[in-house]
C-alpha cells in the first residue's frame, strides 16, 4: 500500500520561496524577451534546474533527482546548439522528474512522485491564490529581507498594473516610462509596457510558483498510480482458455500468410502479380501494418490480463510467443518497405521517424516476451515501455535527422541522372539542409541546380541580416553555422 503524505513539500522558509520564484521571473524576463527562444531558452532551464535545488532540503536529493539533473545538464547543452520537439519534451519530462523527486518525498519513489508533478503544474494557476494567502504571513521579525518584501511587493504590483494602464491610453507616457526603467536598469535591451510582456510575466510567475511551491499531494493514492487489476476470474476457465487459442491461433495462421508473401515479393524480390501496383502495395500499406502491429500487442496484454488459471497455460505462452515473433518479421517488412520506397522515391523526416517508432515498438515487444514469460504486474510492463520511449527521444534530441535526409537526398539525385530533386523539400529542413542546398547549386549539368541556386541566393540575403541584427538570447550554434557557410562560400553556378 502506498502510504499517506502528511507533508508533501520541504519547506525551507517561506521568504526565501517568494523570492526566488521572483527572482526566476525577471530572470526569465530578461532572458526570454523579446528574442525568440535560443541559448537563452537553454540558460532559463538550467537556472530553473539550480534555483529548484537551491530551495530543497539534502534530504530531497535522490539518486533519481541527481541522474535526472545530470541528463538535463546534457539536454540543455543539446538546445543550445538546436531546439527541437524531442529536446521540448526531454526537458519538460526532466523538469516533472526533479520536481517530483524533490517535493513528494512521502509519495513511492517513481511515477507516483513524476504524476503528481505533472498534476501539479496542471494546476499551476492556482498557486496565485496559494500566493495571496501566505504573502501577507511573511513575519517582519525574520529581519530586513520579510519587512522589505512586505512593503515594496504591493508597490511594485499596483504601481506596473497602473503604469500599464496608462502607457496603454497615453503613448507618451508610456514612452517615458520605457525610457526611464532603461536608465535605472541598463542591462533591460527595452522595456515594453505591453499586454504580451505582462502575459509573459505572468506565466513566468506562475511556471516559478509551481516549480518552487507546488500543490500537496491528494492523502489518498491517485487512481493512475495503483496496480493496474487483473480481469475478473472468468465464470467458465476452459471457455476462456480455448477462446484464447482459437483466437491465436487464427491469427497466427493470418499473420503467417501475411509474412509469407512479403518474403516473396519483397525479401525475395519476385514479380508483383498483375494489378498489384508497386507504390500501393510498398508504400500505401505501411500504416496499416503498423496498425495491425500496434493491435496485436493490445491483443496480447489483453489476453494476458485474464485469471493466471488462463494466462498460465503452456499452449497459451507458446502460441503467444510465436505470434511475437510473426510480429517482428512483420515490423522488419514495413522497414523494408520504407527502404525499397526511399530508393524509388526519396527520403524524408517522416519515414525516418517512422523506423525510429518501429525500433520502439521492437522493444515494446521484447518487453511483451518478458511479461508472457513471466505474468506479473502490468504496471511493470507499462513503466518498462515509457521508460523506453524517454529514451529514444532524449537520443533523437542529438541527431541531426534534417541534414541526415538532406545529404541522402542529395547524393542520389547526383548519382542518379534520372532521379528528381525536390528543392522545395530541402528548404522546408531548414539550417541543416543549407550545406546541401549548396552542394545542389554546384552541380553543374542537372536543371534543379539553378532553383537551388537562386534558393541559396535568397537565404543568403536574409540570414545576413539575420546575422546583423539578431540577439544573443535567439542565438542556436547549429543556425549559426550553417548561415556562416552560406555567406562564406561563393557559389558558381550554370543552368544547363
Amino acid at each position: 500500500m502506498q502510504p499517506s503524505p502528511t507533508s508533501t513539500t520541504p519547506e525551507p522558509g517561506l521568504t526565501r520561496v517568494l523570492l526566488s520564484a521572483l527572482l526566476l521571473t525577471l530572470a526569465g524576463d530578461y532572458l526570454l524577451w523579446p528574442a525568440t527562444p535560443g541559448v537563452s531558452f537553454s540558460i532559463f532551464v538550467l537556472v530553473s534546474a539550480i534555483t529548484l535545488f537551491c530551495n530543497r532540503n539534502r534530504e530531497a536529493y535522490t539518486r533519481t533527482a541527481v541522474a535526472a539533473f545530470a541528463l538535463l545538464i546534457a539536454s540543455v547543452f543539446q538546445s543550445a546548439i538546436e531546439l527541437s520537439v524531442s529536446n521540448w519534451l526531454v526537458l519538460a519530462c526532466l523538469l516533472l522528474v526533479l520536481v517530483g523527486e524533490t517535493s513528494f518525498p512521502a509519495l513511492l519513489p517513481g511515477w507516483a512522485r513524476w504524476s503528481e508533478a505533472l498534476l501539479a503544474f496542471g494546476k499551476a494557476p492556482a498557486r496565485w491564490l496559494w500566493f495571496g494567502r501566505v504573502a501577507k504571513q511573511v513575519p517582519l521579525e525574520a529581519g530586513p529581507t520579510g519587512a522589505l518584501f512586505q512593503v515594496l511587493l504591493p508597490t511594485v504590483v499596483l504601481g506596473g498594473a497602473f503604469a500599464f494602464l496608462l502607457g496603454s491610453g497615453n503613448a507618451i507616457f508610456a514612452s517615458w516610462m520605457s525610457k526611464i526603467v532603461e536608465e535605472i536598469w541598463p542591462l533591460l535591451p527595452s522595456f515594453e509596457l505591453s499586454g504580451r510582456r505582462l502575459a509573459l510575466l505572468g506565466l513566468l510567475g506562475t511556471f516559478a510558483l509551481a516549480l518552487l511551491r507546488p500543490a500537496e499531494a491528494s492523502p489518498v493514492p491517485r487512481v493512475w498510480t495503483r496496480r493496474i487489476p487483473t480481469f475478473s476470474a472468468p465464470r467458465n476457465a476452459s471457455i476462456a482458455y480455448w477462446r484464447s487459442v482459437s483466437m491465436l491461433g487464427l491469427l497466427n495462421v493470418l499473420f503467417f500468410a501475411a509474412n509469407t508473401i512479403d518474403v516473396v515479393y519483397l525479401w525475395i524480390e519476385g514479380a508483383l502479380p498483375d494489378g498489384v501496383n508497386y507504390s500501393a502495395y510498398v508504400h500505401q500499406g505501411v500504416y496499416s501494418l503498423i496498425a495491425a502491429v500496434l493491435l496485436a500487442a493490445l491483443v496480447l496484454i489483453s489476453i494476458f490480463q485474464q485469471a493466471p488459471a488462463v494466462t498460465s497455460s503452456k499452449a497459451i505462452k507458446a502460441l503467444s510467443l510465436v505470434w511475437i515473433a510473426q510480429n517482428g518479421t512483420l515490423i522488419a517488412s514495413v522497414l523494408l518497405r520504407l527502404k525499397l520506397y526511399v530508393d524509388a522515391y526519396q527520403l524524408s523526416e517522416l519515414r525516418i521517424y517512422v523506423a525510429f517508432f518501429l525500433v520502439l515498438v521492437t522493444a515494446g515487444f521484447v518487453f511483451l516476451s518478458f511479461h508472457v514469460l513471466r505474468p506479473g504486474n502490468l504496471n511493470r510492463l507499462v513503466f518498462s515501455n515509457a521508460l523506453a520511449t524517454f529514451a529514444l527521444f532524449f537520443v533523437i534530441q542529438f541527431l541531426d535527422v534534417a541534414k541526415w535526409v538532406a545529404d541522402d537526398n542529395v547524393l542520389r539525385w547526383q548519382n542518379d541522372p534520372h532521379r528528381t530533386l525536390d528543392v522545395a523539400y530541402l528548404h522546408s529542413l531548414g539550417a541543416s539542409a543549407w550545406p546541401a542546398l549548396i552542394t545542389a547549386a554546384e552541380t553543374p549539368g542537372r536543371q534543379e541546380a539553378h532553383a537551388a541556386f537562386v534558393t541559396v541566393h535568397k537565404l543568403r540575403e536574409s540570414q545576413r541580416r539575420n546575422l546583423e541584427e539578431g540577439n544573443w538570447r535567439s542565438w542556436q550554434w547549429r543556425t549559426t553555422s550553417n548561415a556562416r557557410t552560406l555567406l562564406e562560400r561563393e557559389i558558381r553556378t550554370r543552368q544547363p
